[in-house]
């Protein structure tokens, strides 16, 4: 239910169906776990029953949430909304990892996102995790501000979940509100049909969470794919297949050997 701790839900459901397919995947049984239900539960679930990869303290959601730039990943976008500068240093690396892998980016752009673009511009949290970062091996370009995000000037884009689900639901709400602002003013001026391609088309660029249907839970030890609360059979399609991808990448495997490379920085800094 809206509202209940997903820790409690767990304990007192044991037959709920997000752990029920969860507990398939960890006893080999499912190639991998979707669900359009509580992103808590899910997290729960795929860190009590998958376990948490070594170098990772908790999982993290990211992926493509700006439709004018669909190959820069934001990570992470609500699942720790407070973190030490180390866990973002881990989003980076998680972040890269996508990026190779469903992209074929051999040295993917890294970001911190910040409130300038300027070397030292942020908290203390940002400039820490950006000293970090710069030593990390990854492919770091410094700090970026949100309106860069349309621009695709990196593949990946760092920030804690508190500023990422806002990015993520402020874009999701622009869109919206663009769509109907569109019906509205191209009423009469086009086809019944032009007006709702167009909408449709704005909207979808803005909601990329709920076009690609759902997104990889990561830094756990099995494919967990999280879709939007609100999707539709079409959604559900392509978090299924978003999920197959997922798998076929092979994509926990690369992920772990990835973050051996750097475990004893973040194991320093932790």
């Amino acid at each position: 239910m809206e509202g209940e701790s997903p820790a409690r839900a767990l304990r007192q459901k044991p037959r709920a169906s997000i752990l029920v397919s969860t507990g398939l995947v960890k006893k080999g049984l499912a190639d991998a776990s979707v669900t359009m239900g509580s992103t808590g539960a899910a997290m729960a679930a795929a860190a009590v029953v998958l376990g948490v990869m070594e170098g990772i303290e908790r999982p993290a959601l990211g992926g493509p949430i700006v439709g004018l730039a669909p190959r820069t990943v934001v990570i992470d976008l609500g699942a720790n909304v407070d973190c030490r500068p180390a866990q973002l240093v881990s989003f980076a690396l998680i972040g890269h990892v996508f990026a190779r892998l469903f992209w074929g980016i051999e040295k993917p752009r890294v970001a911190m996102l910040s409130v300038g673009a300027e070397s030292g511009k942020g908290n203390r949290q940002v400039q820490e995790a950006t000293e970090l970062m710069a030593g990390s091996g990854l492919n770091f370009i410094g700090n970026i501000e949100a309106n860069d995000l349309p621009n695709g000037v990196a593949e990946v884009a760092v920030c804690d979940g508190f500023v990422g689900n806002i990015i993520m639901k402020l874009t999701e709400g622009f869109g919206a509100g663009m769509a109907e602002h569109l019906k509205n003013s191209l009423d009469g001026q086009l086809s019944e049909l032009e007006v709702e391609r167009v909408a449709g088309e704005v909207y979808e660029m803005n909601n990329v969470v709920e076009s690609y249907g759902g997104g990889p839970l990561f830094g756990v030890n099995g494919v967990s794919i999280v879709g939007h609360g609100r999707a539709k059979a079409e959604s559900v399609r392509r978090a299924i297949a978003t999920a197959k991808l997922s798998v076929e990448v092979d994509l926990v495997k690369n992920l772990n050997d990835e973050l051996a490379g750097i475990r004893g920085l973040l194991g320093d800094k932790a």
